[in-house]
């Protein structure tokens, strides 16, 4: 049986990230590999992912890169990541372990050389073997045996109906009707937006929960916060919801899955080009499971 690991930004406690790293776990154990998720983040643990936090543990015989911005520029890449970067690199070289990039985009980068000198380690490294991008433009960064998938989380519902172990917890029947997702650099936009939805039920939901809480999503006195560790209850919340007015990409991307409508507000370059190639038609979630679960057979 092959062993996969499934490496990703996995530590933080975001919403979109966390479940893209459990959805690749659902697709691989499906298709009869032995998947295991690399992170500290006792959530996944608690659902029933295997997981493991030590390189030391581990001897996989591929290497899932999963999901999220990791072309970003040099100067936006925090130390912290780096550091974990590096040891990935190290542990990739050292065991020879083919690597294979699923679901992966940029934010704001359109060439390697404005990447750091760790992202490009990996992904100019001899044992990085394939890509598949979240976004038909990534294709401009020239990156050896490309392919173009789109976002992995606009699978969030089709696999929430899919898989027991992401099956969304119904909120309350109060639940708000409207979700607002807010960072502090968007905030200048909050007093229009809270005119606009008075005489809704709104509540700021938070998508960083747990361990990883960020604090950089912004709330206000007097409103409700939507902020709950567990992941299904955050899906249960987004798909009851009839809006969600969001500064960052993901809990936009799950709630389009669900039907919701998705206001973006003050969006990174990620979020623009997202909108921009699936405006017109969102992929049909059937065909685009298909693809993956075909990407991933080949793959291992």
């Amino acid at each position: 049986m092959t062993s996969v690991l499934i490496w990703g930004f996995y530590h933080q406690g975001n919403l979109g990230d966390d479940l893209m790293g459990m959805m690749l776990y659902e697709m691989l154990e499906e298709i009869g590999t032995l998947p295991v998720i690399f992170t500290s983040n006792k959530r996944f643990a608690a659902m029933g992912y295997r997981t493991v936090d030590d390189f030391s543990q581990i001897s996989p015989d591929i290497l899932i890169l999963g999901g999220g911005a990791f072309f970003k520029n040099h100067a936006a890449s925090k130390k912290m990541i780096e550091e974990k970067l590096k040891t990935l690199g190290a542990f990739i070289r050292e065991r020879a372990i083919p690597v294979h990039g699923i679901s992966l985009g940029s934010d704001g980068v359109s060439n390697l050389e404005a990447l750091s000198p760790a992202r490009q380690a990996i992904v100019k490294g001899d044992h990085f073997k394939s890509v598949a991008l979240r976004l038909a433009s990534d294709r401009v960064l020239g990156l050896r045996n490309m392919h173009h998938l789109a976002d992995i989380v606009l699978l969030a519902a089709f696999c929430s109906d899919r898989y027991k172990r992401l099956t969304p917890i119904q909120p309350e029947v109060d639940a708000p009707r409207t979700l607002i997702n807010m960072s502090r650099r968007s905030a200048t936009h909050l007093p229009r937006i809270l005119w606009r939805e008075r005489g809704n039920r709104v509540a700021f939901f938070r998508a960083h929960t747990g361990e990883g809480l960020t604090r950089g999503e912004i709330t206000i006195p007097g409103y409700d916060v939507v902020e709950d560790d567990r992941l299904c209850a955050q899906l249960g919340y987004l798909k009851a919801a009839d809006r969600i007015i969001s500064a960052k990409l993901h809990p936009g991307v799950i709630a389009l899955s669900y039907g919701t409508q998705f206001e973006s507000v003050y969006a990174r370059p990620k979020t623009t080009a997202f909108l921009r190639e699936t405006r017109e038609k969102i992929p049909d979630p059937d065909l685009l499971f298909g693809e993956y679960m075909k990407h991933l057979r080949a793959l291992a």
